[in-house]
């Protein structure tokens, strides 16, 4: 049988000038920030990319299960695009599936089922023959010896982050990894590729307890550092991995997209407020295996219509299944659409009734919006109207604590915007 399976090339995915700027913007507001206020866009099982042939084979497996059930479908690929696609879509949080198959630890989409039979029988296969067998039911989903490699994908992703004009970006990578690396001996290997490719840009366990014990270093003081990229991983592999990777558990707790009530509330199954320095991340699931697993159904798929919500509540990491220039448009809390307009000089800039921003003439008269420097509130003046210019005098005026300021997140422009009556002046006037 026959199926023929379009792939996009990798690098050739085109993202518009309006979109690549209103993302630039974005990440420039966090600068300052410390790690547990960044919101950093991402994806969910980054590299398992049709661009790298992952799912081709589930047309096949479709026409098995609907052998049993018509009705049943199986899609494998969480992405269509590659790493660097992705990369020049916004993405930062990357989250790399990674396993030992066929004598290499590869990108697969494994993990998470655990036959306790099959296991068991496993290790008394081991102990009847003295001999090693690295494979257990975690590594199911594994199917192919061409399945990428960590150092093919590796590879990939310096290529990207070593161009002159992508040296200021700062990612985030996570590893969904199998427990059995510790005991199978393979944590080292995880290292060896880390300290091959990235040993000098990595900001490692050591670096924060050295350096910022008692907190985290803001984007502005990695990048001073040449510190770019953090890595982070599911299992704990305590002291073997301590030069280069955070346990995951110890940066930030887990949702899916249906667990979030909206702001003002912001809260993550009811109990986890975000925006409160402890960080969160949601991921949506659009893989279905047949009747064995549904993920929309199971955890939900972050969709245009869910994702401007989880920006107002500066959701830390949303990772996006399926991402692609059309749903990152949602992740967009700066400029409006056609913004900014002035293209000359500096930009005075005001957030409009809808929310978003827009280039102003900086002689008109708006309101301001002022920042708490203590609790970081927010105050829109109201008796005051005055050009950008006066800002600071302005926002002085309501006591000591208030400055002229500009929203770094989603949460903070959400605040403002719910206060403002109108048009109402930021701190932000850099040039376009």
């Amino acid at each position: 049988m026959d199926i023929c399976t379009e792939v996009c090339l990798p690098g050739t995915v085109q993202v518009s000038s309006w979109l690549s700027n209103a993302l630039t913007t974005q990440r420039r507001l966090q600068l300052p920030v410390p790690l547990t206020g960044w919101s950093l866009p991402g994806s969910h099982n980054s590299a398992i990319t049709r661009a790298r042939s992952y799912g081709l084979e589930e047309q096949y497996l479709a026409h098995l299960v609907q052998l049993v059930d018509s009705d049943q479908q199986v899609f494998i690929a969480d992405q269509q695009f590659a790493l660097a696609d992705q990369f020049n879509m916004g993405a930062r949080h990357i989250e790399l599936d990674i396993h030992w198959y066929d004598g290499e630890i590869r990108i697969c989409h494994a993990g998470g089922v655990h036959l306790k039979y099959l296991d068991e029988f496993i290790q008394e296969i081991v102990k009847l023959f003295h001999i090693h067998i690295n494979w257990d039911s975690e590594t199911l989903g594994c199917f192919s010896k061409h399945y990428r490699t960590l150092n093919q994908t590796f590879e990939e992703i310096n290529d990207w982050i070593s161009q002159p004009e992508n040296s200021n970006e700062v990612f985030i990578f996570m590893f969904d990894d199998q427990e059995d690396l510790k005991e199978w001996k393979k944590v080292q290997l995880i290292m060896q590729n880390i300290e091959y490719y990235f040993a000098d840009i990595v900001f490692g366990p050591p670096q924060k307890q050295s350096q910022f014990n008692t907190t985290w270093p803001t984007m502005d003081q990695l990048i001073q550092l040449k510190k770019r990229i953090i890595f982070t991983s599911r299992v704990d592999y305590g002291s073997q991995m301590y030069q280069y990777i955070f346990p995951r558990t110890k940066l930030w707790s887990e949702f899916g997209p249906s667990s979030l009530k909206k702001y003002p509330v912001c809260s993550l199954n009811s109990t986890f407020v975000t925006n409160q320095g402890n960080m969160s991340r949601v991921l949506g699931d659009s893989v279905i295996y047949g009747p064995f697993f549904n993920g929309p159904s199971h955890g939900g798929v972050i969709t245009p219509t869910s994702l401007p919500a989880l920006m107002q509540c500066n959701v830390n990491f949303p990772c996006l299944d399926q991402i692609s220039p059309a749903l990152v448009n949602y992740e967009i809390w700066t400029w409006d659409d056609g913004q900014p307009s002035i293209s000359q000089g500096p930009v005075c800039v005001a957030i409009n009734p809808k929310g978003r921003w827009e280039t102003a003439n900086c002689t008109t008269f708006f309101p301001f919006a002022c920042r708490n420097t203590v609790d970081n509130s927010w105050k829109i003046t109201t008796k005051t109207l005055a050009p950008w210019q006066q800002g600071s005098t302005v926002c002085n005026g309501l006591g000591q604590n208030y400055q002229f300021s500009v929203p770094t997140n989603g949460y903070e422009n959400t605040a403002i915007h719910s206060l403002a009556k109108g048009q109402v002046w930021i701190n932000y006037n850099s040039p376009t």
